[in-house]
């Protein structure tokens, strides 16, 4: 697996996991993450999503880099590590994928579980 693979055109972040999906946000608000957000996007699809998916299968992301204004807008947990480029809100595609497999998958990292939900924080503390 490359991890940071592809140019600009390509847009991708990993083999998986590509720049629009991890910023898409339906707030009609500016989302443009700083340089280093891309950098700790670029490690969590790496080091989380990417292996992650190894393991359950493809992802849907419903929520990734968030704005200090987007999350502000959607109600976001004060100093989220979605404003970080740090968590993502995924979803597995595969139905017979619980929750508790995608936890058991992640073991070691901080979760939280909203809904159908799974964000991994590595800060060590829950993110919204």
């Amino acid at each position: 697996m490359r991890c940071g693979a592809g140019g600009v055109a390509a847009v991708k972040l990993t083999e998986h996991f590509n720049r629009s999906e991890m910023t898409t946000t339906q707030s009609g608000i500016e989302n443009r993450p700083t340089l280093d957000a891309w950098i700790n996007m670029t490690r969590l699809c790496c080091d989380v999503l990417e292996p992650l998916r190894a393991i359950v299968g493809a992802l849907r992301v419903n929520s990734g880099y968030r704005s200090p204004e987007v999350n502000t807008a959607i109600g976001g947990a004060n100093n989220s590590a979605h404003t970080y480029g740090r968590a993502a809100d995924v979803v597995p595609l595969a139905r017979d994928i619980s929750a508790l497999d995608v936890m058991a998958a992640l073991d070691g990292f901080r979760l939280t579980r909203r809904s159908l939900n799974t964000a991994g924080d590595r800060r060590g503390y829950t993110s919204k």
